[in-house]
């Protein structure tokens, strides 16, 4: 992703599911910025849009096709 002085506003991230889940509902999910986990270390900061990072976890939920 290109370093930028502009905030990001949103994020969406498309999952290719298989041909059989092709027309399953999409979902959507809303988080505002002080709810998205920002570990510090070194220096560097992140952003744990999902997963986690360090002892940092967020509480994005997947469905059950992902997994």
């Amino acid at each position: 992703m290109p370093v930028s002085e502009e905030p990001l506003h949103g994020i969406q991230l498309w999952v290719n599911l298989r041909a059989e889940q092709k027309l399953v509902e999409p979902q959507y999910q809303e988080f505002k910025s002080q709810e998205v986990p920002k570990p510090s270390q070194s220096g560097v900061t992140v952003a744990v849009i999902s997963g986690e990072a360090g002892s940092e976890v967020h509480r994005l939920t997947t469905d059950k096709l992902l997994k």
